[in-house]
């Protein structure tokens, strides 16, 4: 499969032209591009469309969380939020519950039955991904894990940008 290096258009002619950092740039674009494919395949196998797929990933991973959080997290509208989780308690996934300490917030929960079958798919995914990572040493992996952070960091932060530019 040829890639299309789009950082390497990217970086032409300026300060990051260094072939190793744009080398860096086209493999999170191809772990990204993987990452959805997989993610498209899991959220098959539930019923789900990939984009609700993601958010009940959010909600799993959070746990309880009201509309207006998973808003801002994911760069929606409340009222696109509203949809995904309709279609989310619709399917068995989550539960609306009000909030205990104010009753008019409704705080999301997922389902037990959902993470069971999500962490279930995932257990063989994870085991195998762990092996990926045998060969490097304690440094080596703080220094990816670093690298990952920040890349997740920026990936939110270039996800807000986008999504309020007119």
């Amino acid at each position: 499969m040829q890639r299309f290096n789009y950082a390497k258009i990217l970086c032409y002619n300026t300060i990051m032209n260094d072939s190793t950092v744009s080398d860096l740039i086209s493999a999170c674009e191809d772990i990204s591009r993987q990452v959805i494919l997989k993610s498209d395949a899991t959220a098959a196998k539930f019923g789900l469309s990939p984009n609700d797929f993601s958010h009940l990933n959010f909600i799993i991973q959070l746990g309880p969380i009201t509309a207006g959080t998973l808003a801002s997290l994911t760069g929606l509208t409340t009222g696109a939020i509203t949809g995904v989780i309709d279609r989310l308690e619709a399917g068995g996934f989550v539960t609306r519950q009000h909030d205990k300490l104010d009753r008019r917030r409704i705080i999301i929960a997922p389902n037990k039955k959902a993470i069971q079958q999500v962490l279930a798919i995932n257990k063989k995914s994870h085991a195998d991904f762990h092996q990926c990572f045998t060969n490097y040493t304690a440094n080596e992996m703080a220094t990816i894990l670093t690298f990952l952070r920040r890349t997740t960091d920026f990936l939110h932060q270039e996800t807000i940008r986008i999504s309020r530019e007119k």
